[in-house]
């Protein structure tokens, strides 16, 4: 009997060592090597992931400050796009700390794990949830293909938040 737990106990830490070691969805991201921040990517997509890169990386200042909480509000922006297969995309935007979401007029609030809250707003054609994840703002973002018609419930753009994981670069 205690070999059977100490093997189930092995095959258990050993799990979640590997768990921990690698993001799921990248290798390696290309386009932000120099970029001093940590940064997350979600583990968990409403579809397969095909393709993951860098869309946009704008630095305003010639060198970011060592600590994010120094950085100020459009100092830089960062958006990496996660395509699937057919046309499913959804960007992940990073903005320093002190960035608001003030563009989207309805905006509504969201309670995410943790009991960390966020916003949803959908105009435009345009889907966004937005949290601050120790530090860094993050934007889910979809484009939708029709007026009126969001591409996501909320509870699957939640789920997206919810996984948000460490990107070992």
């Amino acid at each position: 009997m205690r070999l059977i737990v100490l093997i189930a106990l092995v095959f258990i830490l050993s799990g979640c060592n590997q768990e921990v070691s690698q993001h799921s969805i990248v290798d390696s991201l290309e386009g932000v090597e120099e970029f001093p921040y940590d940064l997350k990517l979600p583990t968990y997509l409403p579809y397969d992931v095909k393709e993951v890169r860098v869309y946009d990386y704008i630095q305003i200042i010639e060198k970011l400050p060592e600590k994010l909480a120094d950085a100020k509000t459009n100092d830089f922006t960062l958006s990496v796009g996660i395509g699937g297969y057919s046309e499913e995309l959804i960007f992940i935007e990073m903005t320093p700390p002190n960035n608001g979401n003030s563009n989207h007029s309805n905006l509504e609030k969201i309670v995410l794990s943790g009991g960390r809250v966020g916003s949803y707003s959908y105009a435009n054609n345009r889907q966004t949830l937005s949290l601050n994840d120790e530090g860094m703002n993050y934007n889910i973002i979809v484009f939708t293909h029709q007026e009126g018609k969001e591409l996501y419930s909320q509870e699957e753009l939640i789920k997206v938040a919810n996984s948000l994981t460490l990107v070992n670069r």
